[in-house]
């Protein structure tokens, strides 16, 4: 299987490897996870993420990328659009931290079908199998500590509106426990073999890209991926950051700008990179790229 690597669209990979790791994050769902809370299950964190993007009630939290702005905090008008997003996750796979206390999940989302006449199970089917957007988020007791929801977008579209491209620049802003973290984001972003080196050997790994066929599941798979990629990341402007109660586990957000060894110009993209905190110091347990 062939790695694709476009100047315009980095984080580009072969259908055939998409279609690959789709499979591995079904199963990876159902293996076994480690010790969590008593009553927590990944049936429940699939229904808070759901809630997240529907429920008037739940709570927002303190930082989300949304398809279109950055939300610091989230204004749930924004958040919660069910004219246009269908909030029910589509191959979720959901994960939690080795002392059981958060989870975080990756999935898929469709727009929402809106029908009048006609066949309308079969308009519905249609829509959600055609998806349209990547989801990740982190939660801790059931609050979601950061969400990144994002339009899927092709190459060939990708590459239309690079030059246009101007995402919402975000602050400096480390909550404390998640400055070791953060200093690990920084210092592996600029070399791809650095950067692979921290991700964990996990098998519910998640990599997620702009384009709606990229996603990777496992972690020997995303080392690989990034590897091959050999992409250098560059921090825009600011950092978010932030930990869970138990400091066990960071996330963290930045506008970043990838370019590839012979690629002239930067592909600005969003990122949310999710770690968790071992005895032999943090690991990469999540990443979610999207177009700026």
């Amino acid at each position: 299987m062939e790695l694709r690597v476009s100047r315009t669209s980095a984080l580009s990979i072969s259908c055939a490897l998409a279609a690959s790791a789709l499979v591995a994050s079904t199963a990876s769902t159902t293996s076994a996870a480690p010790a969590r809370a008593s009553g927590t299950k990944p049936a429940a964190i699939t229904k808070a993420l759901t809630d997240l993007y529907s429920d008037s009630s739940a709570p927002l939290p303190p930082f989300a990328w949304l398809p279109a702005s950055a939300g610091l905090p989230p204004e749930r008008e924004a958040m919660q659009d069910p004219m246009s997003v269908n909030p029910e996750p589509i191959d979720p796979v959901v994960a939690f931290s080795a002392d059981g206390t958060t989870a975080w999940i990756a999935a898929d989302l469709s727009y929402t079908s809106i029908c009048g006449m006609g066949d309308c199970a079969k308009m519905a089917r249609d829509v959600r199998r055609q998806r349209g957007f990547h989801v990740t988020a982190v939660f801790d007791g059931g609050k979601a500590l950061v969400a990144h929801l994002a339009t899927t977008i092709s190459d060939k579209d990708l590459a239309a509106r690079v030059d246009t491209s101007d995402p919402d620049a975000l602050p400096r802003k480390i909550d404390a426990g998640a400055d070791d973290a953060v200093k690990l984001f920084e210092a592996s972003l600029a070399d791809a073999k650095a950067l692979a080196q921290t991700v964990s050997d996990r098998a519910d790994v998640v990599l997620l890209g702009s384009d709606g066929h990229e996603r990777v599941v496992g972690g020997k798979q995303v080392r690989a991926t990034l590897t091959r990629w050999g992409l250098s990341f560059k921090v825009r402007d600011g950092v978010i950051a932030g930990v869970n109660g138990s400091r066990s586990v960071a996330w963290v957000a930045a506008n970043v700008d990838a370019r590839g060894k012979k690629d002239k110009r930067a592909t600005p993209y969003r990122a949310l990179f999710v770690y968790e905190k071992l005895a032999s110091g943090w690991q990469l347990v999540q990443l979610h790229f999207s177009f700026a």
